[in-house]
């Protein structure tokens, strides 16, 4: 692979291969190739990680790396592993179209940028525990990513992991918020906890057609289509639930019971939050079978609200 760099950036490529190699003098243009064959990454702790390739690479591997440039190892087919144990930022399409990485360990990064690792489609597994924030698709069509744990990450915005088929699970107690279409079609879906996530974006489960169970318990406000079309989801409990907006539920055809037992107050529901469910009327069960279970306290105001009212003989007052 031909790359081409100008006198200033190949000026300092050769000096910081002289303190990696452990040499000095000059480099010639092909002992600078010859050098860098086997190098992914020349971290330089004030400058941006530049990215060097060639066909035979099959790792990004730097032990000082502070951070990944915009770009610098898009399209890299052949690499297959990336460990950055010191690095703290990835930058936007950093590793986009590397369609061969299997595994990211990054212990110490902390944002990963937009599109950073989207259409990986070989990617099977990450290790980010020091990560808080995820960008827009950073890792959208990786259609083999299984599963994902952010244990600090405080927000994962739109389309993040959109089209990770693969996906089954998702562990992200700290999250209080995650965007747009964020899970859209991850079909292989079964599971989220999100024990601190306030707010779903819109669109943010539509179409996970396997996901089954959901924890969302200080979720105030359920966006519109969230859950849309999630034809496995039975129930799902909302203790801080303030709001449930347009078409949230539409086509869950098996929600069978919707726990609003801690709420404090009404909720204010949208139209079509409940439509093509049981709980939206279609159904001819009631009782522990397509219910909303509210707080007996709450009881007669959930049924002066019109929009609950259409409801009402799906809403069961807990004893």
């Amino acid at each position: 692979m031909e790359i081409r760099i100008d006198a200033n950036i190949y000026a300092r490529l050769a000096d910081v291969l002289r303190r990696q190699l452990g040499t000095s003098g000059a480099f010639s243009p092909s002992q600078m190739a010859s050098a860098i064959d086997d190098i992914a990454i020349l971290p330089e702790a004030r400058d941006p990680i530049v990215g060097m390739a060639t066909k035979e690479m099959t790792s990004a591997v730097s032990p000082n790396a502070a951070y990944v440039a915009s770009r610098a190892l898009i399209g890299q087919s052949h690499i297959t592993v990336v460990d950055l144990p010191a690095c703290s930022v990835v930058y936007d399409n950093a590793f986009e179209l590397c369609l061969r990485i299997e595994s990211v360990s990054l212990p110490a990064c902390e944002t990963i940028g937009i599109g950073a690792f989207m259409s990986c489609a070989g990617l099977r597994s990450i290790d980010m525990p020091a990560c808080r924030e995820v960008g827009v698709s950073a890792f959208y069509g990786c259609t083999t990513l299984s599963h994902v744990s952010l244990p600090v990450c405080e927000s994962v915005r739109d389309f993040t992991f959109g089209r990770c088929q693969a996906l089954v699970d998702v562990v992200a107690p700290a999250c209080t918020y995650v965007g747009y279409n964020v899970f859209v079609s991850c079909t292989g879906l079964s599971t989220v906890s999100l024990p601190a996530c306030t707010a779903t974006g819109s669109e943010a489960f539509q179409y996970c057609t396997s996901l089954a169970s959901v924890s969302i318990p200080s979720c105030s406000v359920i966006a519109s289509r969230a859950f849309y079309r999630c034809y496995r989801l039975s129930e799902i409990s909302l203790p801080a639930c303030e709001t449930i907006s347009r078409e949230a539920f539409y086509g869950c055809s098996v929600l069978t019971k919707v726990d609003l037992t801690g709420v404090s107050a009404v909720p204010s529901l949208s139209s079509g939050a409940f439509d093509y469910t049981p709980v939206g009327g279609w159904s001819s069960y009631t009782g522990a079978y397509g219910s909303v279970f509210v707080p007996s306290s709450l009881y007669e105001a959930f049924l002066e609200v019109p929009e609950w009212l259409l409801l009402s003989s799906r809403i069961v007052s807990a004893r």
